[in-house]
């Protein structure tokens, strides 16, 4: 049997940016899980996307769809880091569920001052990340430079040309990254850091997925990466040649949830898929090696289980032996704080990090000569109070509004890094 858009009756479509071998282990275990509980194996269509904003973009298509009386296509958004999942419940893209007590046994509401669900059930957290380094050794050794083991180490000279970036507009993951800058350090001196970083960036993708393998390829020598991306890469690569590290008391770990789509003829089936991810089964399957009993079929996940007692699995079964539970606290992560100036955060990196790119790396040339005195102080400067980019915030929201900002910011930076360039000279 089939519905209105031609969907099998078993089958749910899950749009998410994770790669094929997480979403070809899902589906086996997913499939194995609902023959066992509902006697039927319940199938699993994915719509891949690059990138959370695209993602964004394609929820926000459906429930245009669904309010004008048509039928949703999409039954599960999974992934992508909680921000996009918090803007989906402010926009009325999900809906609300409620599990069983004993799926969440062993979930705290809560880690290190982060929410790991909503708390009225718009989303869980269904494994949790954090945010560090990977680098190539070899490019590193080549150039006479330390391993980094720190943000600012990445805002050196010696990185000039060597860093790959995400675009925050596009990945939800780099954005959480940039933020873990601002509040470790504070909005100045975060935001000093981050300038050093733009100009350091020899590309900019729109997927963090991307990252590692610009670093494996020797196309830069180092880039900001989720955790997993991190350990595969080196795993597929080797110790020898690729490097990863997460910064010590100065990267937060955080959800990566998944939400149920408003207005789905499949909730049932929908919420069944997010018991499955929460339940032991599900759990387990991110944290063994493959081939393990009840791990994926062919491909590690390398990603932390949000459920406590999974991490009691014998040591020799698997593929991550750091337990998260104890490494949490290095950074408390507001995320309410996060949410409040996303949008803002995103724009000052397009106007001066994309629309202003040459011109901030001509500045920061002539920072590198003049390391003190006042255009030092000018390239340094926020362009905004961390205060007036709250108020600013929602202000993005209005598409029209939102051009005649971002054109006030790309003229404040080309004034400012031109003033410093022009100054250089006299």
């Amino acid at each position: 049997m089939s519905d209105s858009r031609g969907r099998d009756a078993d089958e749910i479509v899950i749009i998410s940016p994770h790669d094929e071998d997480v979403r070809r282990e899902l589906q086996i275990a997913f499939e194995d899980y609902t023959k066992r509980k509902i006697g039927r194996k319940i199938s699993i269509k994915w719509q891949p996307a690059r990138g959370t904003g695209n993602i964004m973009r394609l929820l926000i298509n459906e429930k245009k769809r669904w309010e004008a009386g048509g039928e949703v296509g999409i039954d599960v958004f999974l992934g992508g880091g909680a921000a996009p999942h918090e803007k989906a419940v402010r926009m009325g893209i999900t809906t609300p569920i409620k599990l069983p007590d004993f799926i969440l046994e062993g979930i705290p509401e809560e880690l290190g001052g982060v929410r790991l669900r909503h708390k009225s059930g718009f989303w869980y957290g269904v494994t949790l990340s954090s945010f560090g380094i990977i680098f190539n050794k070899e490019g590193l050794r080549k150039r006479g430079i330390p391993p980094p083991v720190s943000w600012k180490d990445l805002a050196s000279p010696l990185f000039e040309g060597l860093i790959i970036l995400a675009d925050p507009s596009e990945s939800g993951s780099a954005r959480a990254c940039y933020e873990m800058i601002l509040q470790k350090f504070g909005w100045e001196e975060g935001w000093k850091i981050l300038y050093r970083i733009l100009a350091n960036a020899g590309g900019i993708t729109h997927a963090s997925s991307e990252i590692g393998k610009t670093v494996s390829s020797g196309q830069a020598v180092a880039g900001m990466a989720i955790d997993t991306y991190g350990f595969i890469q080196v795993e597929k690569d080797g110790e020898e040649k690729v490097g990863f590290v997460i910064p010590e008391r100065e990267s937060a770990f955080t959800p990566d949830p998944v939400s149920v789509i408003k207005g789905t003829p499949r909730k049932e089936l929908a919420t069944l898929f997010v018991e499955f991810l929460l339940s032991d089964d599900g759990q387990k399957l991110w944290l063994l090696k493959a081939g393990e009993p009840g791990g994926p079929r062919r491909t590690s996940l390398w990603h932390f289980p949000v459920k406590f007692q999974v991490y009691q699995i014998p040591e020799e079964k698997k593929v991550l032996h750091q337990n998260i539970f104890s490494m949490a606290g290095g950074l408390n992560y507001d995320e309410k704080k996060a949410n409040e100036r996303a949008k803002v955060i995103s724009m000052l990196f397009e106007t001066a990090g994309a629309q202003n790119r040459q011109r901030l790396k001509d500045a920061w040339k002539v920072i590198q000569k003049r390391p003190e005195g006042s255009l030092q102080k000018l390239f340094d400067l926020p362009a905004i109070s961390e205060k007036e980019a709250v108020s600013l915030e929602s202000v993005l929201e209005d598409p029209v509004k939102s051009e005649e900002i971002e054109e006030k910011f790309y003229l404040l930076f080309k004034n400012r890094l031109g003033e410093i360039v022009r100054n250089s000279v006299k």
